[in-house]
Parts: C-alpha cells; structure tokens; sequence
C-alpha cells in the first residue's frame, strides 16, 4: 500500500504517508491482515494480485474494493467468497444504501484537508478520476454544483 500511494500520488511524502498509515491503523485496527502468506501461492490470478485476494479471503471481507477489477476475474473470486467492485460500484452502493453516512465521511474528508483546504465539492472533484458515477451522483444528491458553475 505504501509503495502504491507514493508511486501514484506524488504529492504525498513520506512523512504525510506515515500519518495516513497510522491514521488508518487507529480508524480501522481491525483492517490489517495477517496470516495470509500460505495462500498466495494457490490463488488462481495474477502473481502480483495474488497476496491481495489472500489477505481478503482470510479476512472474509466479502467485498474486494479496487480499481484493478480486470486482475480479480469473478469466476477465480467469487468461488472463495469474494466479490470484486471498482471504488466507484462500491461507493454509489454506499451512497444508496447511507446517504448521511456517505456525506459525513466526505465532510470529515474535506475537513482535515488543509494543504489546500477543500470542501466536499472538492472531494467529489478528486474522486472524479475514480469514481465518475459517485462523484456525478454525490453532486445530484447534495446540490453540490460542478466546480465553475
């Protein structure tokens, strides 16, 4: 996760990311996964993806959130319970099923941003490039306008 968000979010330091991961750690303590290491070898996908369906069988997320759809075929997940959604699915599945939940956890977004500040339409402006049908759907719920409109 960490080589991932500093190979693809080249704004974030080093320091900011330690931050983040220890954010992470006390939000969701139970998030981290251990005990998976035995399974990656008899996974049915791509080498490189293989440690992330393990840690999510072993967890029995049940949901497997990622832009990397094409590498989790749904005949080699859904077989050892997983299901595979892009942030995008997952995230208006959210927004329909927790709307305030869904706007609660954008405000808290928006609010610790500081550098630069943002607003939840900034937050949607940002998960355009990953969530389209979120962020368009977000902004028809709230009357968040299109930034420049």
């Amino acid at each position: 996760m960490r080589r991932n968000i500093l190979e693809t979010h080249k704004h974030v330091t080093k320091e900011d990311l330690e931050e983040m991961v220890r954010d992470m750690q006390t939000a969701f303590p139970e998030a981290e996964v251990t005990g998976y290491q035995g399974l990656i070898d008899a996974l049915p996908i791509n080498e490189h993806d293989r440690h992330v369906l393990a840690a999510a069988v072993v967890a029995k997320v049940g949901v497997l959130v990622t832009n990397n759809v094409k590498d989790f075929p749904a005949e080699a997940c859904e077989p050892l319970g997983v299901e595979v959604q892009s942030a995008d699915e997952f995230l208006l599945q959210a927004l329909s099923l927790e709307a305030f939940v869904v706007h609660e956890a954008l405000s808290r977004q928006a609010s610790i941003k500081r550098k630069p500040a943002m607003s939840v339409a900034d937050v949607l402006t940002h998960l355009e490039k990953t969530a389209p049908n979120f962020a368009k759907e977000a902004r028809s719920a709230w009357e968040i306008p299109l930034p420049g409109t």
